[in-house]
């Protein structure tokens, strides 16, 4: 049965994009066809198609960091795939916030002119930012 010999995991800004494009671009390892396949944290998810991305000896592997945080994942990679080594990618919770309030300004999600002291104390506007750095909580 092909599985991956690897899974990434992490959190939103903590250099995963980077992380799966560097091991992408390794000549022993075959990643999967994207960056965050999501099959180990959705029950109905097709494990042959799963399987199938996998077709060489190199060392398997996968990228998606929401099965940091995934309440399913950790249950089906321990069923499905017991031999897999976990990557995580964490980064300072305070340097992963600013980034992440950065890019939450880039896309829009927050107003321009809110500072990062105002966001990040209003629970109202980056619960989740906050959320993402509680690393001990998950």
């Amino acid at each position: 049965m092909r599985m991956p010999n690897f899974i990434g995991i992490g959190v939103v800004r903590c250099g995963t994009s980077w992380t799966f494009k560097q091991l992408s671009n390794h000549p022993q390892i075959q990643i999967g066809p994207k960056k965050e396949l999501r099959f180990f944290d959705n029950p109905k998810s097709d494990l042959k198609k799963y399987q199938s991305y996998w077709d060489s000896d190199k060392v398997r592997g996968e990228w998606t960091p929401d099965y940091f945080t995934s309440t399913i994942a950790p249950k089906r990679i321990k069923e499905l795939a017991p031999q897999a080594h976990l990557l995580c990618n964490l980064r300072n919770p305070t340097e992963r916030a600013w980034s992440d309030f950065k890019f939450s300004k880039y896309l829009g999600h927050l107003s321009s002119s809110i500072s990062f002291y105002d966001a990040f104390f209003d629970n109202h506007t980056m619960p989740r930012i906050k959320k993402r750095g509680l690393y001990f909580s998950r």
